[in-house]
């Protein structure tokens, strides 16, 4: 199919929409998640048993400036 498209308008520009790419980014990360589950709650596990439990970092500061999306 790229093949044909490259005959047909070899000066065209490839764009990928934003739905599509979200959308792929989505099953990937579930994928990963759905492959990672063990290892995930075995962490989480023992997240439970540590006293006093690790903070996290919290950035306090707002953004400078709004973010865009282009």
């Amino acid at each position: 199919m790229r093949d044909l498209a490259n005959k047909g308008a070899p000066d065209a520009v490839q764009v990928a929409d934003r739905f599509h790419l979200l959308m792929n980014v989505t099953t990937a990360m579930i994928r990963l998640f759905e492959r990672k589950h063990g290892t995930l709650k075995h962490v989480y596990e023992q997240e439970k048993v540590l006293d006093p439990p690790i903070p996290l970092p919290i950035d306090t500061e707002p953004p400078s400036k709004p973010l865009t999306v282009s």
